[in-house]
């Protein structure tokens, strides 16, 4: 399994909303130790993650608001 098949995990079904519940951040969190171990880049983590919503929802102003959630959860633990 590739680490980009639990990005939807990390979000609400309906909603799209990047860790809004207790098992959608416990997921992250095991996604970010996934990404840790195999030393991803955020520029390629964020890029999964823009497609997987782009893909998902119409909106871009949310787009843009859960991506800036998702940065902030994993940018600083992930190599430049």
């Amino acid at each position: 399994m590739n680490w980009t098949d639990y990005i939807a995990g990390c979000f609400g079904e309906t909603d799209k909303i990047f860790a809004g519940h207790a098992s959608e951040e416990e997921r992250a969190f095991e996604l970010l130790k996934i990404l840790r171990k195999e030393n991803e880049m955020w520029r390629k983590v964020r890029a999964e993650f823009v497609a997987y919503l782009e893909g998902n929802v119409k909106n871009e102003q949310h787009i843009r608001t859960e991506i800036l959630k998702v940065e902030k959860y994993y940018r600083c633990w992930l190599r430049d």
